[in-house]
């Protein structure tokens, strides 16, 4: 990743803040998460242990160090002021942090979990961890933090649930790589691919569905109903979906009007399951309410609501 004097075409702007917290007292606790970690704090000068777990979280463009020598790695950890601290789950690497003294003061260098551990409420209980072995160290007066938009997206609002409050902000123009971390890419960070599919609330969905394939030619059809609404679901060999819906308490006659706030919701594809829940706890860290997961028998799906209530739903399709 190279810093630039400023923009250029192909450039990223990235923001970084510094968080710090100044009294222990203000530390808000995350609860404890539904599997049960455990902490182990490196005894022994272990370079290796620090490559493989900066390797292995580097999915948010940590490319700093990912070329570092191994004298490199050494000299890093080889410090009476450094600190690292590896979290496991079931036997297995969950996340890490590492803690840099300076004098009164104590960076959080390094935060973050294994790919397959995010999205199950771990981050914030390790974070509240983290900032608890800082205050633990000999005559410290501040905790602190860096953190940016190439981070992962939960980061900001985690470090702020925890108490911690942005006492710098910066903008820099980066050239990013085109690949992040030693194995992953971005795969494991909450994203959308696309629309997924496009719900509209229709008088008649036959008649709708017979309109929308003699225009777009055949598609496949599925029919779904609950209480008080049915509807035609129509998938294309091309990957579009759309989804006609009608309302039994609907008004007779009603037409669509451009001018009145509209459509039943708009789907956001996700790949996978995992993302979905994903999805739910960074809903949760940015303070937007939400319904629950569901999972039915071809998906999954969380859903939130927008300024004018519409709803915006989260999902992935079993079978893709």
């Amino acid at each position: 990743m190279t810093l630039l004097p400023g923009f250029e075409p192909g450039a990223t702007e990235v923001r970084t803040w510094t968080l710090e917290l100044r009294d222990p007292a203000r530390l808000r606790p995350a609860g404890r998460p539904a599997v049960r970690p455990t902490l182990m704090r490196a005894g022994r000068i272990a370079p290796e242990l620090a490559r493989f777990f900066y390797l292995s979280v580097a999915q948010w463009h940590w490319v700093d160090r990912a070329d570092w020598s191994d004298r490199q790695w050494l000299s890093w950890v080889d410090r009476p002021e450094y600190t690292l601290v590896s979290c496991w789950v079931d036997g297995v690497p969950a996340g890490y942090f590492e803690l840099d003294q300076q004098g009164e003061e104590v960076e959080l260098a390094y935060f973050g979990l294994m790919p397959a551990f995010i999205g199950q409420g771990l981050g914030g209980w390790l974070l509240t961890e983290a900032l608890r072995a800082g205050w633990q160290l000999p005559g410290v007066t501040r905790v602190w933090v860096h953190t940016c938009t190439l981070d992962a997206p939960t980061a900001l609002a985690n470090y702020q649930a925890r108490g911690m409050q942005v006492c710098g902000e910066e903008v820099s123009w980066r050239r990013l790589p085109s690949t992040q971390g030693q194995w992953l890419d971005d795969s494991r960070s909450p994203r959308v691919l696309g629309i997924d599919h496009l719900t509209l609330t229709v008088t008649n969905p036959e008649r709708s569905a017979s309109w929308y394939q003699a225009v777009l030619g055949p598609a496949s059809r599925a029919q779904r109903q609950g209480v008080g609404w049915h509807r035609v679901r129509l998938t294309w060999g091309s990957g579009l979906v759309v989804g006609l819906t009608a309302f039994d308490d609907s008004t007779a006659g009603d037409r669509f009007d451009p001018r009145r706030i509209g459509m039943d919701h708009v789907g956001l594809r996700c790949s996978s399951g995992e993302e979905v829940y994903h999805w739910a706890e960074h809903l949760d860290a940015l303070g937007v309410q939400h319904g629950p997961v569901e999972e039915v028998p071809y998906g999954w799906a969380v859903t939130a609501r927008d300024p004018d209530d519409i709803p915006v739903e989260f999902f992935c399709l079993k079978d893709r």
